[in-house]
């Protein structure tokens, strides 16, 4: 595809025009971000004598980066810092923002992402963005929030680059709605002697599958995490060194979901067990593939209707206080919610005149409206369907349906092409037991629709004569289901 390698579209002519702008880049992985950064931008800077600060959100992602330049003796011009460095209340005092023209904010979703937990994201965005001598460079994959919270929110005119998703090397997709399937995807895998990444939101979860299968298994956490201390820190260094892992399993935690290349054709499988959309296409991209052939099947723990309302209606609660604050002052909101516990979204700040006043935090306030709209989308559209989309409308099997198409497939057999009366259609709708916002539904039109999602090769038909009314049952070809 032309203009595919980020190198390739911005020339030296390219980033001499920024000019202490604010510049955002929007890529897959793969798509050559920090080739660009170590090498096109870092040529550029060393001829004109100047500095590069790469900001990064995890340690995994530093120590990595880190090894990389300093093979390439790189480490002259480049130097490397986390985010969170960044976010005390004062800098440390041998920090000096100045030093610096060019600030690369490596997978800058992260001030969205992790604000969800880390309440002073918002620290560190405001300060590289009032640096006023030095451009601003924003990477990741999963930017369209981070932009539009920059441009439309801040109103900051920004430089924007845009390189176009591949995602042919998802060889199957599949979707499970209960955790069950976990584990036994690993057994299956374990049984295939194929590897795979488990990508597991809780670190206790993750744990407790590589105590079960640690002769198969590498287990990794955050440092901060309690199970961190079961880490193979030799093991998790030579894999970072390598970019592949020993063994069959590799369970991790998000801490590894941006920044990390594991470079083997030998990997086949993903497993996600990740609730934020944006974490969950970084831990995809994970994997680096190495040519056409290289292909992944991707498993993805799905969210049902149910539990996406459940969660608009949470996070509707959690802003009631933050809109009454802003349209009410401080005065009327520490009346109104002076006994009760502050939500995390507002925060207390000294002023000169050393009084405290509370304020709200817009990164995090942004991060939950825009949660707010993903989920009616996919309350609207069906979880399932809403993240195929995502991946160029790939085609998707839900291991929920593939088990009951088999424990239908009997009973449509035996009622192929009968009268179906009362008896026989009751026999029919407990069997399918289409269900709509919890409601059995009884006509064949919705009827017709389960059978559709379970992608079962049968229609019901309405039958009609001068004495009876009945259903008949008849088979179609599958091409006729989508």
């Amino acid at each position: 595809m032309e203009n595919k390698r980020i190198s390739d579209k911005i020339t030296t002519e390219e980033i001499a025009k920024w000019n202490n702008k604010v510049v955002t880049i929007t890529a897959p992985t793969g798509a050559g971000k920090s080739h660009f950064i170590k090498n096109n931008l870092y040529d550029y800077a060393k001829a004109k004598g100047e500095r590069i600060l790469m900001l990064i959100h995890r340690l995994n992602c530093i120590e990595q980066f880190t090894m990389e330049l300093e093979k390439e003796g790189k480490l002259d011009i480049i130097d490397i810092r986390t985010y969170q460095s960044n976010e005390y209340f004062s800098l440390p005092k041998d920090f000096n923002f100045n030093e610096y023209q060019y600030i690369v904010c490596d997978e800058f979703h992260y001030f969205l992402s992790d604000s969800c937990f880390n309440q002073r994201t918002e620290v560190s965005l405001e300060r590289i963005l009032n640096v006023e001598n030095a451009t601003k460079i924003f990477l990741s994959a999963t930017s369209k929030n981070m932009k539009e919270y920059i441009s439309g929110v801040l109103g900051i005119e920004t430089i924007n680059y845009k390189f176009e998703y591949d995602y042919s090397f998802i060889n199957q997709l599949t979707f499970y709605y209960s955790t069950d399937y976990i584990e036994k995807y690993m057994k299956q895998i374990i049984e295939l002697g194929e590897k795979a990444i488990f990508f597991i939101q809780s670190a206790t979860k993750g744990y407790e599958l590589y105590k079960k299968y640690d002769k198969y298994t590498l287990y990794n956490c955050g440092k901060s995490d309690s199970h961190y201390k079961y880490v193979d820190k030799e093991k998790i260094t030579n894999m970072l060194q390598n970019e592949c892992f020993d063994g069959q399993i590799f369970i991790t935690t998000t801490c590894l979901e941006a920044g990390v290349n594991i470079k083997d054709t030998q990997l086949k499988h993903i497993v996600i067990d990740v609730e934020d959309v944006d974490v969950m296409q970084q831990c995809i991209g994970r994997k680096r593939i190495q040519g056409e052939l290289d292909k992944v099947n991707l498993y993805i723990h799905a969210v049902n209707n149910k539990k996406l309302g459940g969660k608009i209606t949470q996070l509707k609660d959690m802003l009631i206080p933050i809109q009454y604050l802003l349209h009410n002052g401080y005065i009327e909101y520490i009346r109104k919610y002076a006994r009760k516990e502050q939500s995390r979204l507002i925060y207390d700040e000294v002023l000169a005149d050393n009084k405290v006043v509370k304020k709200v935090n817009n990164v995090m306030l942004y991060k939950k409206k825009c949660d707010i709209e993903l989920y009616k989308e996919m309350v609207k559209q069906g979880y399932c369907k809403y993240i195929s989309k995502l991946f160029g409308n790939k085609k998707y099997s839900v291991e929920e349906n593939i088990r009951r198409s088999k424990e239908l497939k009997p009973i449509l057999e035996e009622l192929e092409n009968k009268k179906l009366f009362k008896q026989e259609k009751n026999i029919l709708i407990n069997a399918l037991n289409v269900r709509v916002a919890g409601r059995q539904q009884k006509t064949y039109a919705k009827l017709n629709q389960g059978l559709k999602w379970l992608g079962l090769p049968y229609v019901i038909i309405p039958k009609r004569t001068k004495h009876e009314r009945y259903w008949i049952i008849e088979k179609i070809d599958n091409d006729k289901i989508a």
